[in-house]
């Protein structure tokens, strides 16, 4: 209209169909129009010019040669807006079928993550009943020949125990279901109490263990975690380096302190420390005997220093032993109390309520702590402990699972008896939920946590500190 308007007024300055080519062109891109309405609405503009020019009088030349141009332009411009909106769809696929992979990921990582959870707990259940009846067994047998029985039933349940927990590790890890919980620990105590656990099988392989640590440093780190992997690299070291002795030494690097696991063994070459690192492999291990576990302690590690980041490595020449070694975030020293030596043979006393909704599970924990010599009230649900209906005695201890009948938790039967004072003593779960956020719970609860299937021997230092009113740090 502009135009037209200018041909039939006398104007000092010559006006061009320049502004008209650049809207012709650009104009579905600036407006953001669809291809097909920017290419309808170009084609209108340019008839109608076109009418007007003719309206007005102009020259057949000038209309003709007015069209040509135009309408190049104008098809160049429904070209690229065509161009323009294939791109757009094609992004957008991409975009949708990307959203559709990502969001069946995420369905097929919840699934796994509630097959690791449903397997973890289900697994552990009759494991922790059987560890616990074995031990029942082994202290009431007396006869040579069925104890020796009695003791190679413990000793495959817990392999049977370490393959669990490492084939479920290795899955937690893989899935990111781990989170640290950082804090300050003492490193000396803390390794001799971890090595102390290594005593029997190093003697049964006549290695010796040396602990070289300065007495008085810190760690920031997660224990749980950095005890895990501390405990592979011992256990690989005893199992598979062929030593006859493993040291464990701990050395200042800035801020940092080194802890590494040194052994005398056969060992390794730059390829075989390449590949021990890999899942479900063992070098000197090939007819794949389970004594020897299954091939991921190692993994684990990996996948550990991944997690918490720290810096770490294996040194190591054939026929010259191997260090394995990783870097950890000093921390704050703390003065700890000494705990008073607990008895492993003395009789505990004490009166105790199990709330344990499997049968199987509650019958093992309720024999093995009447023959440690507690007095045990056992409930399948914890409705009668909150309605009072219980037999009058003072109650020293309560431990309870985590997932009861009637749609209430361990947790939360604690938390519900504690806040009506019918009990106000310490209380322990004893689970097969091993997820971060019920630990982060029993934390703020001030709870006692430990997992199924729980060794025997560290349920009963847990009961006995518990009754002899001690917290000592149980591991």
């Amino acid at each position: 209209m502009v135009i037209l308007v200018c041909r039939t007024q006398q104007v000092p300055v010559a006006v061009t169909h320049d502004g008209l080519y650049l809207i012709l062109l650009s104009g579905c891109f600036l407006l953001g129009l669809p291809m097909r309405s920017s290419a309808l609405g170009s084609w209108f503009i340019v008839l109608s010019y076109l009418a007007g020019e003719a309206a007005i009088g102009s020259s057949r030349q000038i209309v003709l040669g007015n069209g040509l141009f135009l309408g190049c332009f104008t098809l160049m411009g429904s070209i690229g807006a065509y161009a323009y909106e294939h791109m757009l769809r094609r992004a957008y696929l991409n975009e949708q079928l990307l959203q559709a992979a990502r969001d069946r990921a995420e369905r097929e990582s919840q699934g796994k993550t509630r097959f690791l959870a449903t397997a973890s707990h289900d697994l552990r259940q009759p494991l922790h009943a059987m560890t616990l009846f074995i031990r029942h067994l082994e202290e009431k047998v007396i006869e040579p020949e069925t104890r020796k029985s009695v003791t190679r039933l413990a000793e495959s349940t817990h392999l049977l125990q370490a393959m669990l927990n490492s084939l479920l590790d290795i899955s937690r890890l893989s899935v990111g279901m781990v989170r640290p919980q950082l804090r300050h620990i003492n490193l000396r105590g803390w390794l001799q109490r971890l090595l102390a656990g290594f005593e029997v099988s190093a003697g049964e392989r006549d290695i010796e263990l040396v602990l070289d640590c300065p007495p008085h440093c810190a760690l920031y780190t997660d224990p749980m975690l950095l005890e895990r992997l501390v405990r592979n690299y011992l256990n690989n070291a005893l199992v598979h380096a062929g030593a006859t002795q493993v040291r464990v030494v701990v050395s200042e690097r800035d801020e940092q302190l080194r802890i590494a696991v040194v052994d005398n063994g056969c060992g390794l070459s730059r390829d075989e420390q390449a590949r021990i690192f890999e899942e479900f492999t063992q070098l000197r291990n090939p007819a794949r005997t389970l004594e020897k576990g299954v091939g991921l302690g190692l993994s684990i590690c990996r996948q550990l220093q991944r997690l918490l980041e720290y810096p770490s490595g294996v040194e190591s020449e054939p026929g010259q032993g191997s260090s394995f070694w990783v870097e950890v975030p000093k921390g704050e020293w703390q003065e700890e109390a000494q705990p008073a030596a607990l008895s492993g043979s003395a009789r505990l006393q004490g009166r105790v309520v199990l709330v344990e909704n499997d049968l199987v599970n509650r019958q093992a924990m309720e024999v093995l702590l009447r023959h440690w010599g507690c007095e045990v009230e056992s409930h399948e649900q914890g409705g009668r402990l909150l309605r009072g209906d219980r037999r009058d005695g003072e109650v020293d201890l309560l431990l309870a699972d985590y997932h009861l009948e009637g749609g209430m938790t361990g947790l939360e039967l604690i938390e519900a008896m504690r806040q009506e004072e019918l009990y106000t003593g310490p209380a322990v779960l004893v689970t097969a939920d091993t997820s971060d956020e019920l630990a982060r719970s029993a934390e703020a609860a001030n709870v006692l946590l430990i997992y199924k299937p729980v060794l025997p021997a560290r349920l009963r230092r847990l009961v006995q500190s518990l009754l002899q009113g001690q917290m000592a740090s149980i591991t």
